[in-house]
């Protein structure tokens, strides 16, 4: 009796014991979820609101998303931009450098962008963009009285 707990304890300890549906769901156990199979209903509300997403994001601008300012290879700035389209882009930056710096982060207090020049103003630093040829912008920084090459990338999903 006794050598059968032990074995049972240990299949079921390394996961090599036959588990029923109902069986719960061990924190460490890979290959199994607690959940089913989703049911046509779940499908159905998922395709739904990937289809939304997919269409509010059509909507949007070529400015919209995360964007990292870096210059000579260092992260300098991180932008999240909300581009509405017809001109209007709204945003908020982040300074790669302090992180949290209670003065690290802020919104955008200007974003224009006339012909192929982006301007970014915010804190005390501006941002003068050329290109916007894919997803990637190159221009200058202003900033505490100095000035520095810069590259402005849209992050990755």
């Amino acid at each position: 009796m006794r050598l059968a707990a032990a074995l049972t304890l240990c299949l079921v300890a390394t996961g090599a014991a036959a588990q029923s549906p109902d069986a719960p769901v061990l924190v460490g156990q890979t290959g199994r979820s607690h959940d089913g199979p989703p049911s046509v209903a779940d499908v159905a509300y998922e395709s739904r609101l990937r289809a939304s997403y997919a269409s509010a994001q059509a909507f949007q601008g070529p400015l919209d998303g995360a964007w990292t300012l870096s210059g000579e290879g260092v992260g300098l700035y991180g932008f999240k931009l909300v581009d509405r389209g017809a001109g209007v882009v709204e945003g908020a930056w982040r300074d790669l450098r302090r992180v949290g710096a209670l003065a690290g982060s802020g919104f955008v207090d200007d974003i224009r962008r006339e012909g192929g020049v982006l301007t970014l103003r915010f804190g005390r630093a501006v941002v003068s963009l050329t290109g916007g040829y894919g997803d990637a912008w190159t221009g200058e920084l202003a900033e505490a009285g100095s000035r520095r090459p810069v590259t402005l990338r849209k992050d990755p999903l």
